[in-house]
């Protein structure tokens, strides 16, 4: 199983169109896909973290006092 999606939920975004197949019935909302503003937010997320030491922290707290 690749994937699995309750129904009877509130609207959501799809990020896989092939997870999801069906119109919109009287008691489900069919997920809307990702737009460009979707897949911009995408791209946000997937971008890499970058780590500090938590000692800048602490230095940075220093200077701020």
């Amino acid at each position: 199983m690749i994937a699995e999606y309750a129904r009877g939920s509130g609207p959501s975004i799809v990020t896989n169109d092939a997870h999801f197949e069906g119109e919109s019935t009287e008691r489900v909302i069919a997920p809307q896909l990702l737009g460009r503003m979707g897949r911009r937010l995408q791209e946000i997320a997937a971008t890499a973290v970058q780590h500090r030491s938590i000692d800048l922290y602490a230095q940075l707290a220093e200077v701020a006092r």
